[in-house]
């Protein structure tokens, strides 16, 4: 207490002594309470007689008898507790008071005098009972306000603690208006425990003189949960002190029995809508319809075709007894029972022992403990497939309108559910159905194209129009021609010459696919001769034979000579054999495409024809002859295995250098090996002109090898394989310039060359290819010092994008890509390349030299461009634009690491779709790698 340490208790001054403490205990007590019991007559006084004027003086002179008997009390306190200054303060109020209350009765005297009389009083008294009368009929019309709006009012005294309800209060309180109104305590009680904390707050609040309003529920006499919404405000006297508390109140039970029934339908509606596990919906449902119903236990019972059942789902509180998967056989319920529940019958029942229910079913449902019960039909379609089922096991209890819309609500969105189910399911069974069989079909497909490829023959697919759409490897062999150059052809334009067995042209409408698909018959041994794309079949000269001046005797050996420069042409010709079949769909007449097999006759066609010949051409050839010839066989043989050496070399570019000196021997030569072979087809003439009869043996081996052919051909071989070699050397050259396998270090080079070099090697690619014209490449090359850097990385890079460009090239002329085009953008560009205005495929290489120490390759195309979209991303490792299997996505990755991180320069993209592509190399001229 205050400053009590500096002091001794009053005891002490009374030596402690027993008596004589006693005694100023006891007259102290009984002098407080006498002070204390004289205020509680005056309040009581005031109380009744509220007429009286100046009551207020009753009130002071009660504060100033409360402080006189506080003086005495703390007289006792002291004691044993020295708290002097509280003891001298508290009398200082007391005097204060004393003073006022003096002070106030000299004042009020002279009013006390002017008192009205006894008929003054009864003037007053009527202008009063009207005063009353009005605001009686007020309070009627307030009444009849507030039950049409049910809005309740409320009034609290706090100084009487009397409550004051208005009508409206009462039946929201589910209590009639005659009876008495609840104390404060016995209000506290209906409300709701979870609420009370937050009434007692808001109630605090309003004495301490601030509005306040609050949501809360009560608990009425019928057992129902009502939400309440309660407005106060506090009410002061002329002192400024709340003395009394004022309020409406609105019962909006409905409005949040409905949003929270929105909100769960809402959120369980929204989970079937989202979710196809149809386990997830209805735990999330009953789990859900448990806690906003405040209720034991929520379960879903699925019907068996008996009428029997099993409960399939359930929620269930503690300290209630769980039946999941419990199996039920009810004997009361059959189809009478079915018949209405599936007509949308729903049982709401308060207490299954008052509801007069059958005693069978009683005995079912007592195990579940249940005294409340409500049952909602689930409808399948047109079928009863199960119950939505509410137990309340704790009390009975009364089941609202809104409780049973909103599970009959629930019972449809779970029908909907199972519906979504049941569809996915199937959905889910055709799926894996049709992903077995599709696996199947692949495996038989591949299986056929497996068989198709292993197959000696060649195989052919067209489709009504005659035109190509699949082809074996066996038909690529035995025609010569690459499968792009067969498929999309329509019958037999193929390139080159085709021709019947006589050597006249085979017409096109008699090829037997196409009498297959005109006739729908099969065509069975069509023999036909093709010659290569280049070759042409002209006419058979008389007079082109180096044996002609020599043999002029007799119109036989002009006869003979005729068909040997016939042979020389049909010996490029590869003949085949060939068989069509119709393939038709099931309802239709004529075929909807022609499979085509052939085979390769040739070798038996030549072994003919070379008998034939045998047994026309004259036995005078020269036994002398067999070794030289012989000999030129061994040599042409190993020329050609050098030039097959030569073909491989082509192929292995870290080997280049290894062909250039093979290479070099066989082209250095040639022109001896021709000086020889003139010599001694020379003697072979001579030999044939002075012994123009041979032995039989010389004649037939001389008819069988052809020798005026070889004579005639022999020249031209040596002539072509020097070609050949010139042109092997060539290629050589631009291998080491492109792959610089002597250069894998760091040097200075000329980047002019390895552009060249990659131009050399991608030169078949610019040429015609199907739609695409041949590809117009402008070299724009400026004044480059040498450059230090990786040459035949460098070179990769030169190659990652001009493959691109022709593929870009490629596609821009692509009919399909073209017909999806908007005939806007065809051939219009805003983009700084000077070659997109061009009509032609071109590609544009240019060079210059920055200064102080740059160089920059420029190379763009008017191809199709890069969409806006993915420019950002053309450079990550593994994306790619192309189609599947067209590219790995790691040209321009690798492309971009070689010329940014290897050697410190920049690689940029601008393109503007669809109208080309430019890309920008710039390089340090002697930065340090």
């Amino acid at each position: 207490m205050v400053l009590a340490e500096f002091f001794i208790p009053h005891g002490h001054c009374y030596l402690w002594k027993p008596g004589l403490v006693g005694l100023h205990l006891i007259s102290d007590f009984l002098t407080a309470l006498a002070y204390y019991s004289i205020p509680l007559t005056l309040t009581y006084f005031v109380t009744k007689r509220s007429d009286v004027p100046f009551n207020w003086i009753f009130w002071l002179f009660s504060g100033f008898i409360i402080a006189c008997g506080t003086t005495h009390i703390m007289e006792i306190w002291t004691l044993w507790h020295p708290n002097y200054w509280l003891s001298g303060w508290i009398k200082a109020v007391t005097a204060l008071i004393s003073v006022v209350t003096a002070a106030e009765l000299v004042r009020l005297l002279p009013q006390a005098l002017t008192i009205p009389s006894t008929a003054q009083l009864e003037a007053e008294i009527k202008e009063r009972q009207k005063a009353q009368a009005e605001l009686w009929q007020e309070k009627t019309h307030l009444a009849q306000a507030q039950s049409v709006a049910h809005v309740g009012s409320w009034e609290f005294d706090l100084a009487t603690q009397d409550i004051t309800w208005s009508d409206e209060t009462f039946r929201i309180y589910g209590l009639s208006p005659g009876q008495p109104t609840l104390t404060l305590s016995e209000h506290r009680q209906t409300i709701h425990a979870n609420d009370r904390k937050a009434w007692k707050k808001t109630v605090h609040q309003l004495v301490r003189g601030k509005s306040c309003q609050l949501e809360f529920r009560i608990l009425r006499p019928d057992g129902f949960i009502r939400h309440l919404f309660a407005q106060g405000e506090p009410i002061f006297n002329a002192q400024g002190q709340v003395h009394k508390l004022f309020g409406t109140l609105l019962d909006i039970s409905d409005r949040v029995a409905a949003q929270q029934r929105e909100r769960l339908f809402g959120a369980i509606a929204l989970r079937i809508h989202k979710s196809l596990d149809l386990d997830e919906i209805l735990d999330t449902t009953v789990t859900e319809v448990r806690q906003f119903l405040e209720t034991d236990r929520v379960l879903i019972y699925r019907f068996n075709p008996d009428w029997s059942g099993q409960i399939v789902v359930e929620s269930v509180g503690e300290p209630w007894t769980a039946v999941l998967n419990t199996t039920l056989d009810d004997p009361c319920f059959g189809k009478d029972y079915a018949q209405l529940y599936q007509q949308g019958r729903v049982s709401a029942i308060a207490n299954i022992y008052t509801a007069g229910l059958q005693p069978c079913h009683l005995q079912l449902l007592e195990p579940f403990q249940v005294i409340a019960n409500l049952v909602v039909p689930i409808i399948l379609g047109e079928k009863l497939w199960g119950l939505l089922i509410v137990h309340h096991c704790r009390s009975q209890r009364h089941w609202q309108s809104y409780e049973i819309e909103l599970l009959q609500q629930l019972a449809t969105q779970v029908a909907i559910a199972l519906q979504q189910s049941e569809l996915y399911s199937k959905v889910q069974a055709e799926l894996i159905e049709r992903q077995r069989i599709e696996k199947e079909l692949r495996v038989s497909e591949q299986r056929y194209r497996s068989v198709v490829t292993a197959m000696s023959e060649g195989i052919i697919l067209q489709q009504a129009d005659g035109q190509i759409i699949a082809c074996n490897v066996s038909a690529e062999n035995i025609l010569g021609r690459s499968a792009q150059q067969i498929l999309g052809q329509i019958g037999m334009n193929w390139g080159g010459q085709i021709i019947q067995e006589d050597g006249s042209p085979f017409p096109s409408q008699n090829h037997p696919a196409m009498v297959t698909l005109r006739t729908g018959k099969p065509q069975v041994r069509v023999i036909m001769g093709i010659s290569p794309p280049e070759a042409s079949l002209l006419p058979c000269p008389v007079n082109d034979s180096p044996l002609a001046g020599n043999k002029a005797k007799s119109g036989g050996l002009k006869l003979r000579h005729k068909e040997q420069i016939c042979q020389e042409q049909r010996h490029n010709i590869t003949w085949i054999s060939m068989n069509s079949q119709p393939l038709f769909n099931p309802e239709d007449s004529q075929p909807y495409a022609v499979v085509t097999s052939f085979s390769d006759i040739t070798e038996s066609k030549r072994s003919q024809e070379a008998l034939h010949l045998i047994t026309q051409q004259e036995r005078e050839r020269a036994l002398q002859l067999e070794q030289a010839l012989q000999e030129l066989q061994r040599t042409q043989a190993q020329l050609v295995q050098n030039e097959k050496m030569v073909s491989l070399g082509q192929l292995v570019a870290g080997v280049a250098h290894e062909i250039n000196n093979p290479t070099s021997f066989i082209y250095g030569n040639i022109a001896p090996a021709s000086n020889y072979a003139q010599d001694l087809l020379h003697l072979v003439q001579l030999y044939g002109k002075h012994y123009p009869e041979p032995v039989a043996e010389i004649a037939e081996y001389i008819d069988y090898i052809d020798l005026d052919f070889i004579a005639t051909d022999f020249p031209k071989l040596l002539a072509s394989m020097q070609e050949g070699a010139r042109r092997i050397s060539e290629i050589v050259q631009s291998l080491r310039h492109f792959s610089r396998l002597d250069e894998a270090e760091c040097k200075q080079v000329n980047l002019h060359q390895g552009i060249d070099s990659t131009l050399l090697i991608l030169k078949h690619r610019l040429t015609q290819q199907g739609n695409r014209p041949p590809i117009q490449l402008v070299k724009d090359y400026g004044q480059l010092p040498l450059v230090k850097c990786y040459p035949g990385q460098l070179n990769q890079v030169f190659m990652n994008i001009l493959s691109n460009a022709i593929d870009a090239l490629d596609e821009a002329h692509n009919p399909a890509y073209l017909s999806g085009l908007p005939s806007a953008n065809r051939g219009n560009s805003n983009h700084l390349s000077p070659i997109n205005h061009h009509p032609s495929p071109m590609i544009w290489i240019h060079t210059e030299f920055v200064e102080p120490n740059s160089v920059i390759i420029r190379i763009a195309d008017n191809g199709a461009g890069i969409k806006a979209e993915v420019q950002s991303r053309i450079f990550d490792p593994f994306f790619t634009t192309k189609p599947v299997g067209q590219g790995t996505g790691l040209g321009l990755s690798i492309s971009y690491q070689i010329v940014v991180d290897k050697h410190g320069g920049q690689l940029q993209c601008h393109s503007h779709h669809p109208q080309g592509t430019e890309f920008v190399i710039k390089l340090p001229v002697t930065k340090s790698l």
